[in-house]
């Protein structure tokens, strides 16, 4: 299963639609997410001419779309800084949750956002990937030329924890178009 996150920082720019739709036919993943699209509404034409026609879930700036012949979403939760989609991976028992993240820059805003996701978790039928822009780093290190919250970073630590999350090594690229 290949999951793609990119936080684009604006998606109407022709340039980036270019570079999303070669990333999705070269690296040919299962579902993407996309954060910060700078877009309220995502007509179904631009998801077309980014991977085909597949099915997807907008809500604010987040959009996330997957291959209908893998993955069949069946419901979908909003909120303005996460997209769930529940459903069933092809040949895989069981729910899963796939969410898209983009973490407010504002620490209460943060918490907050983590009491939103353990009520997620709650739903112990169903297995949950998170991915996306958390705003938040585990450690220190993580966070080049900026500081770090010491008490943000404490409670991303135990959101983790709590929900017996494990963080998978990622793979590809930083870069910026």
């Amino acid at each position: 299963m290949k999951v793609i996150s990119l936080n684009i920082r604006g998606l109407g720019i022709q340039v980036k639609k270019e570079w999303v739709k070669e990333l999705c036919r070269t690296e040919l993943p299962c579902i993407i997410g996309i954060q910060e699209t700078k877009l309220n509404e995502v007509a179904s034409q631009t998801v077309g001419s980014l991977w085909g026609m597949n099915d997807v879930g907008n809500s604010g700036g987040l959009l996330t779309i997957w291959n209908k012949n893998v993955f069949h979403g069946q419901f979908v939760v909003k909120d303005k800084n996460f997209l769930a989609v529940i459903g069933k991976w092809e040949k895989k028992d069981g729910l899963i949750g796939c969410v898209n993240v983009y973490g407010p820059n504002d620490y209460p805003d943060r918490a907050a956002l983590w009491s939103k996701l353990d009520y997620l978790c709650d739903k112990k039928e169903v297995s949950w990937l998170f991915f996306g822009d958390f705003n938040e780093v585990r450690n220190p290190q993580e966070r080049l030329n900026s500081g770090s919250s010491k008490r943000g970073m404490e409670d991303f630590n135990e959101f983790i924890r709590r929900n017996n999350l494990e963080e998978i090594a990622l793979g590809g690229t930083s870069s910026q178009v």
